[in-house]
């Protein structure tokens, strides 16, 4: 789990990465290619992404990995017309549920609409990531949808602050939460 950051001046889409896993011999184990959750990443915003090894026999020998960051193409801006009017964080044991609704704010329909959760730890890094469609992933113009994503955490004491992002097909969001 990371988060790739748009230092650049304009707006990037469709930002890929390739993720190399090691073992300690530094010999290659897997490489995968990933794409950012947001397709559109303004200056200065942040998105995040997640690379998961499925075979759970190779996840135990890994020891390091590498990110590369290939495709970063400029593209123009989304318009900023999603909000998130509320939010909350249900816990029980290790188990943390965040809910919340999403806000079409602008005249158009909201389509594909969807809401992306992480979860950081007690120095600020990037530790899990989930989306999810809201009960309507096409939000009709000035209306809401909600949505809930549901994480199982292994040390929820290690889990010190979450951060959420929306976007859909032709919206962006007015601000990151």
């Amino acid at each position: 789990v990371g988060e790739v950051a748009n230092d650049g001046d304009v707006p990037v889409h469709f930002v890929g990465l390739t993720v190399t896993f090691f073992d300690k011999n530094h010999e290659q184990i897997e490489e995968l290619s990933v794409s950012t959750a947001l397709e559109v990443i303004r200056p200065g915003q942040t998105s995040p992404f997640a690379a998961t090894l499925l075979d759970t026999k190779d996840s135990s020998f890994v020891s390091s990995y590498d990110v590369k960051i290939g495709n970063v193409a400029p593209t123009t801006y989304k318009e900023e017309k999603l909000s998130i009017i509320f939010h909350k964080l249900q816990t029980e044991g290790n188990t943390f549920v965040i809910s919340g609704r999403i806000v079409n704010d602008g005249s158009s329909i909201s389509s594909n609409t969807k809401a992306m959760v992480v979860l950081y730890n007690t120095v600020g890094e990037p530790v899990r990531y989930a989306s999810t469609f809201p009960e309507s992933r096409n939000i009709l113009p000035f209306g809401s949808a909600l949505f809930s994503i549901k994480f199982q955490v292994d040390n929820p004491a290690n889990i010190s602050g979450y951060a959420i992002s929306s976007e859909s097909s032709n919206y962006a969001e007015t601000k990151r939460l």
